[in-house]
């Protein structure tokens, strides 16, 4: 669902982002880069990151995604939490080039 739906609302979000969705993606970016990964604070700037792509294209439908969403993200972080592997890898990267690319308008 995230593969189908996500690209879809960073897209719109690139083309439609007010200067406020920017300033929130960005405030999330840098809690995350700030905060060591799977902390309390990572996983809400996490959490509130993927919001803000989910919204910041202002499509409806896309929106009502969030809370199911929302619910995979956090089953997710319990499963890398207790150990199992899940993407093994920084995460923080990734989110600073979607950042840059949603920025740019790409």
């Amino acid at each position: 669902m995230r593969k189908v739906s996500e690209p879809s609302a960073a897209a719109l979000t690139a083309l439609r982002m007010t200067p406020e969705i920017r300033a929130g993606l960005a405030d999330a970016l840098m809690r995350m880069t700030s905060s060591a990964e799977g902390t309390r604070v990572w996983l809400e700037a996490r959490l509130r990151f993927h919001e803000l792509v989910l919204l910041g294209g202002g499509n409806e439908l896309l929106g009502a995604l969030w809370p199911s969403i929302q619910v995979i993200l956090q089953w997710i972080s319990n499963l890398r939490s207790n150990g199992d592997e899940v993407g093994g890898h920084d995460l923080a990267p990734s989110y600073a080039g979607t950042f840059a690319k949603i920025s740019s308008g790409d």
